[in-house]
């Protein structure tokens, strides 16, 4: 791996954030017996993870420290 390829890991609440409703989501669907194909179960959570961090993007015009941060 090239040094211009690598990359910090994220800090903040929102990769905890993320991570913990990820394990959930695949929790919850298997606890019910995958109600949903799994490519949807991942669209969905794409959408909601896109959705979490373009919020916390926001935060940084606000004053308060980014939760995002790379």
């Amino acid at each position: 791996m090239s040094p211009s390829s690598t990359h910090a890991p994220a800090t903040g609440p929102v990769p905890t954030i993320l991570s913990a409703m990820f394990v959930r989501a695949i929790a919850w669907w298997l606890e019910h017996d995958r109600p949903s194909p799994p490519r949807q179960i991942a669209a969905r959570f794409a959408q909601l993870a896109t959705a979490i961090i373009a919020e916390a993007d926001s935060w940084t015009g606000s004053g308060r420290p980014t939760a995002f941060t790379l």
